[in-house]
């Protein structure tokens, strides 16, 4: 998890918050936050293999400072799942599933790998490469509470969209 990582305090420092200077130097510095969370998800791949849930402001820098660098629109935030090369993963469905119940909203976008076709050959593949076929990214796209899905990592091997 990115919150037990030695290195997460510095990326935290160095990403997550930007120092915003007003124009007119009437106003003081003002925070900007761009990531709200990140929730590494272990994956069926390879060793330490990560998908990830991002959640990122909306906000522009305009409306998050107000006069005061407190204000932040209530609905500024965008949450991409990431499923990196991976089997079918229900650890990806639980962490979106978690999100959904603890906020009250979509998974905005999942973005899922799908390497291989649904044929037998294909099938067979990708349990042997541990990646995902479009028909089994869209079943874990049916479970979870999500907008919009987008499959990507398609073979060279397949001169179509399956």
């Amino acid at each position: 998890d990115f919150d037990t990582s030695p290195f997460s305090q510095q990326v935290r420092d160095d990403v997550f918050g930007i120092e915003l200077m007003t124009i007119q130097n009437s106003m003081p510095p003002t925070t900007y936050y761009p990531i709200k969370f990140l929730k590494n998800i272990p994956v069926e791949h390879c060793p330490n293999a990560y998908g990830v849930l991002i959640g990122l402001n909306t906000a522009t820098p305009s409306d998050y400072a107000n006069g005061n660098g407190q204000h932040q629109p209530p609905q500024s935030l965008f949450t991409l799942c990431y499923s990196g090369d991976t089997r079918p993963s229900s650890n990806i469905v639980r962490e979106c599933r978690n999100f959904s119940k603890a906020c009250g909203r979509n998974v905005s976008l999942l973005l899922h790998e799908a390497t291989f076709d649904d044929d037998e050959k294909g099938k067979g593949e990708a349990i042997r490469k541990r990646h995902s076929t479009v028909e089994e990214a869209m079943g874990i796209a049916s479970q979870i509470d999500l907008d919009s899905i987008l499959i990507t990592h398609f073979s060279q091997r397949y001169p179509k969209f399956p």
